[in-house]
């Protein structure tokens, strides 16, 4: 396998340190930060491509592009012919968010379900996707809100970061980031072309409840003032709120063989506190 990687978030940085530990490393990578754990590492000029970044994109037998909205463009504007004529490529995944679906009142989606994003991340989310199909051997991963040892529900609680919005009641379905990992590894050997996988947990949950069970554990007092939807002044946040849905993770157990390692918000908190 000869892994080319669009983009350095946090997914791809843990993927690149889980591949290492399996003693991988034929990674390369390009993007707008720098990444000194890859050997070939390319910072994107939208002005000009390296023959050398070329040469290793048709080397590649799986793709994954990580790169926010609008930057599919520069994939498809630089790379769309030399993806899709590829004789070596078997695998390109794309990570997109499950903002896509918008709001569902509550209700179960999976990945048939209608997307009518509300958000304006899952606007270009879904805009992004739909350029995308034009490349060949695509799949879409959306994954739901992330988190990790790093960012999580405690960090905000510590740093009086928590905002309770009062009557809001949405449901909301999370992620942690080892599982997203296990997801993709499962994926590289499954070479099913033009497939969507909703990447979350077991357990859509309401904030409030995530929040509460970190207090539990802190043992502190769920002690957080609730403020009106309209007094929001973080315009992420009150987007946020726009969208109210549970996600089923049922494809990447039945079509993958993904197992969980944290299947409820629970586990995933329990882990972080015991290791913080």
């Amino acid at each position: 396998m000869k892994l080319f990687c669009f983009g350095l978030g946090q997914t791809v940085k843990n993927l690149i340190s889980e591949l290492k530990k399996k003693n991988f490393h034929n990674i390369s990578l390009i993007s707008r930060s720098h990444c000194k754990d890859v050997e070939n590492y390319y910072k994107i000029n939208e002005g000009y491509i390296d023959k050398e970044i070329i040469k290793k994109v048709i080397e590649s037998t799986h793709i994954l592009i990580s790169l926010p909205p609008p930057y599919e463009n520069f994939v498809l504007k630089n790379f769309k012919n030399i993806i899709n004529e590829s004789k070596n490529l078997k695998w390109l995944g794309y990570l997109s968010s499950t903002s896509v679906y918008g709001n569902h009142d509550g209700k179960w989606v999976d990945e048939n379900s209608i997307t009518k994003p509300q958000t304006t991340l899952g606007k270009k989310r879904l805009s992004a996707e739909k350029n995308l199909l034009k490349l060949k051997k695509l799949r879409i991963f959306r994954l739901s809100g992330i988190y990790s040892k790093k960012n999580n529900v405690f960090n905000r609680i510590n740093n009086n970061q928590i905002r309770v919005i009062k009557g809001k009641d949405n449901y909301f379905s999370r992620i942690y980031i080892d599982d997203i990992i296990e997801t993709l590894i499962k994926s590289f050997e499954n070479l099913k072309d033009n497939q969507i996988y909703n990447v979350c947990d077991d357990l859509p949950t309401k904030y409030v409840d995530v929040i509460k069970y970190a207090c539990q554990l802190l043992n502190k007092d769920y002690n957080f003032p609730e403020i009106e939807f309209n007094q929001i002044e973080n315009k992420i946040l009150s987007e946020f709120y726009k969208d109210n849905k549970r996600v089923s993770n049922k494809k990447i157990k039945e079509s993958l063989g993904v197992n969980l390692k944290f299947p409820t918000y629970k586990h995933g908190l329990d882990y972080i506190f015991k290791n913080i």
